[in-house]
């Protein structure tokens, strides 16, 4: 009714409003009436298909933007016959068919976006000889597959997103042809073999990432430095080889730089003339080697440096380090914290687990922003905690070190003293504790004695692990009466006492419950029919 007497309308913009008809009632009321219309922009406005024959009347259209409905059914053949069609935008919908060759006949076509439209079969390469085309996106089309065709040399293509798509095979030599590309994503695709060496004639890109492929070989040959636009450059999760070019780092604007799960090898070379706007860097899970070169610290904007799981042997120390808000080198040789962190006023999350470092410096306990600290894996044996150190840690991670003595009273909502060599625990380690801790680990440890009973102190405790550590006595009744408490491990201890002391109710989140290889007996508790999470109950060798 809203269309019969408004018969000259020729852009029309209903998007997000409700239009919940089916398919042949919302097209036939549009290709009715509208005759003339040359904009049709219906995004998410709830409509359902599939297209009507009727809708071929609309030979005006040049825009058709249907993001985010229900479009379901096949792309219609007679769109071939909008000879003014320069935008087909229908991301979101579940049209599940195949990717029709009739868009080659769309001589004027400048964007074509079909995004997670669940369509199928091969990717026709008719689509890219189209000379005015400047967008394609079928991205997210889990089911698309096929090949890269060679591009024209007159190609105006500026927006290419294949990511989470089944294309494969080789990236084209002919891919230089497109000079006016700026954005490029090829992310979790199936391409493979080398990088074009033609990729350096793409100077007007600004966005690139072709990870989670299996590209292989070096890009030592690829002068980066051409690429005088570039600002996000991901590579990470690939097959490449070699070592890393010094003019990758190169580009003024460049922003964001990954290359992580390679297999990169060598040192890093150090590097003067380098992108000052840097923010992340990521160089994690590859093969480098020898000292981090003192060159970082160029980097005058850089935030976040990944370079865990490698080699790397020696931090700087010299120079005006940038302020690091993560700094990741988990899993690399070093034998000392990096003196570099002692003028960090912004770190917020810092992993040096996996190293070889014996001691913490005094000065580290003064980093008052960091949140989340992962020592875990070195050869510590003491902390030097300052008395009265009060500080509050989401995760505090000190597993598997040399760690003697009395566990230290630390607060963090994650707390991890497994598998070091403590020898008690504090009576009133429940008082110390974050009020928001939810995962306490102590097994693995050189403990004797009992359990304080002021761990049911911590009421938001979801995880607590003692196992494996020689203690003895009861355990404290109070346990099974802890609400949020779903893991409970207390095997491979020494403890006594009458299993059937234990009183669970009917707010009781268990869903696992640990304690064989004790010395408990008495009769299996019937108040455990209330923990109706359960998944693991375990009370052998008792």
């Amino acid at each position: 009714m809203l269309f019969l007497n408004l018969t000259e309308i020729c852009e029309l913009y209903l998007d997000g409003i409700n239009i919940s008809a089916q398919g042949t009632q919302w097209c036939q009321a549009l290709s009715s009436s509208l005759l003339h219309l040359r904009v049709l922009s219906m995004s998410g406005s709830q409509l359902s298909g599939p297209f009507c024959q009727s809708f071929a009347k609309l030979q005006s259209l040049s825009v058709i933007q249907l993001d985010n409905n229900d479009i379901s059914g096949p792309i219609p053949g007679f769109f071939a016959k909008f000879t003014n069609l320069t935008v087909l935008s229908l991301n979101n919908n579940n049209i599940a068919a195949m990717v029709p060759r009739l868009f080659a006949n769309f001589s004027k076509l400048t964007a074509l976006s079909l995004q997670n439209c669940n369509l199928n079969g091969t990717l026709p390469k008719e689509i890219f000889q189209v000379p005015t085309l400047q967008t394609v996106d079928l991205s997210h089309n889990l089911q698309l597959h096929g090949s890269l065709p060679e591009f024209p040399e007159n190609a105006s293509l500026q927006f290419l997103d294949l990511s989470f798509t089944k294309v494969s095979g080789l990236l084209p030599d002919s891919i230089g042809n497109l000079k006016m590309l700026s954005f490029l994503n090829l992310f979790n695709c199936s391409f493979s073999g080398s990088i074009p060496k033609s990729m350096a004639s793409l100077t007007e890109l600004v966005y690139l990432d072709m990870s989670s492929n299996m590209f292989n070989g070096s890009i030592d040959s690829i002068y980066w430095g051409n690429h005088v636009s570039l600002q996000s450059l991901f590579l990470e999760s690939n097959l490449l080889t070699g070592t890393i070019p010094s003019s990758i780092f190169s580009p003024p604007p460049l922003l964001v730089l990954t290359l992580s799960h390679n297999r990169f090898s060598g040192q890093l070379h150090e590097c003067s003339n380098v992108s000052s706007q840097l923010s992340l860097l990521d160089l994690s899970s590859n093969n480098l080697e020898g000292p981090i070169p003192a060159s970082i610290s160029n980097f005058q904007e850089l935030a976040y440096l990944r370079l865990s799981s490698n080699h790397f042997n020696s931090f700087p120390s010299n120079g005006h380090p940038c302020q690091f808000e993560e700094l990741y080198l988990a899993f690399n040789n070093l034998r000392a914290v990096p003196d570099i962190l002692r003028y960090q006023t912004s770190i917020r999350r810092l992993d040096l687990s996996g190293n070889q470092i014996q001691k913490v410096p005094n000065w580290f306990w003064s980093l008052h922003l960091l949140d989340y600290l992962n020592l875990s894996s070195n050869y510590l044996v003491t902390l030097a905690v300052p008395f009265n150190y009060t500080k509050e840690f989401s995760t505090l991670d000190l597993h598997s070190n040399q760690l003697k003595g009395s566990i230290p009273l630390l607060h963090a909502n994650y707390l991890d003293y497994s598998s070091n060599h403590f020898t008690s625990i504090p009576t009133n380690i429940g008082d110390f504790l974050n009020p928001s801790t939810k995962f306490l680990s102590i097994s693995s440890n050189d403990l004797h004695g009992l359990i304080p009973s002021s761990i049911c102190n911590v009421i938001p405790l979801v995880i607590l692990d003692l196992s494996i550590i020689s203690l003895s006595g009861t355990i404290p009744q109070c346990l099974s009466a802890m609400s949020h408490l779903e893991v409970l491990n207390l095997r491979r201890n020494n403890l006594t006492g009458s299993i059937s002391d234990f009183k669970f109710f009917e707010d009781c989140d268990l869903v696992s419950l640990e304690l064989n290889q004790n010395q408990l007996h008495g009769q299996f508790p019937k108040s455990l029919a209330k923990c109706s999470n359960l998944q693991v109950v375990n009370l052998g060798n008792n």
